[in-house]
């Protein structure tokens, strides 16, 4: 029972940010150096 209209919280958004820069794609992993 979601509603649709509402827009996500403002929570939300900074935490799928931080979870993208802390967990790049293995092809951004292998080009940095280790």
């Amino acid at each position: 029972m979601m509603p649709g209209p509402l827009p996500p919280p403002p929570i939300d958004t900074p935490t799928a940010s931080m979870a993208f820069f802390e967990m790049p794609p293995p092809a951004v992993n292998q080009s940095l150096p280790q």
